[in-house]
């Protein structure tokens, strides 16, 4: 992903960064209209990676953008491509001024999170397949749910069932696309197929238990 598609997705999420504070806010003000924006990216580099959680998408993103120049020197961006940075940066630091997220910021926040994962269309529901509904009305089944022959996968149903899917989609969703402590760490969607199923499942009816 170039350093354009990372500051972009940056500013999309820019709600999360507002936590950063002065310091973010002085390295993106520095980005944007700075003498040395390729110094600023890299101060922003770390900072992001000092401060956001390990499993966090964000930092997925500088972590990818920076192991691809492990053996390499970093190509500077051409100077069309700097205007296109330093215009984004200027978006980022508008909606780092914002001041507080609302909770209805906060939720939609969250939810366009989750509608980032890959996703089939679904024209109506089925029995323990979790679907989420898009802003503009379209029904989304999370790719992760189905085998290679494009049938549920007999976990994710029992999972969506017992946490009620049909009930709390965006709640179980979350769920399934979120680092699990209990789990590692890891992200229980990432694991099917890879731990066995029974395991995921005592950890969804575990999550019961808490509640």
């Amino acid at each position: 992903m170039s350093r354009t598609e990372t500051l972009d997705a940056l500013r999309r999420q820019a709600l999360r960064l507002r936590p950063g504070g002065d310091e973010l806010r002085t390295i993106v003000l520095e980005l944007a209209e700075g003498a040395d924006p390729d110094r600023a990216w890299n101060r922003l580099t770390r900072l992001l990676l000092r401060v956001l959680p390990r499993n966090d998408a964000l930092a997925g993103l500088l972590v990818e953008g920076a192991d691809r120049t492990v053996d390499t020197a970093p190509s500077r961006p051409a100077k069309h491509e700097w205007e296109e940075i330093r215009a984004l940066a200027r978006e980022l630091l508008a909606a780092l001024d914002a001041g507080p997220p609302t909770t209805a910021e906060i939720i939609a926040m969250a939810r366009s999170r989750l509608l980032e994962e890959p996703a089939r269309a679904i024209a109506a529901a089925q029995p323990g397949l979790l679907v989420l509904t898009a802003p503009d009305g379209s029904r989304r089944a999370p790719e992760f749910q189905f085998d290679r022959d494009g049938a549920v996968r007999p976990v994710a149903a029992e999972i969506n069932r017992v946490l009620g899917a049909d009930r709390d989609p965006w709640g179980v969703a979350d769920w399934w696309l979120s680092p699990d402590s209990a789990l590692g760490g890891r992200v229980p969607a990432r694991l099917i197929g890879v731990v066995p199923d029974e395991l995921l499942a005592r950890q969804a009816r575990a999550l019961l238990e808490e509640i």
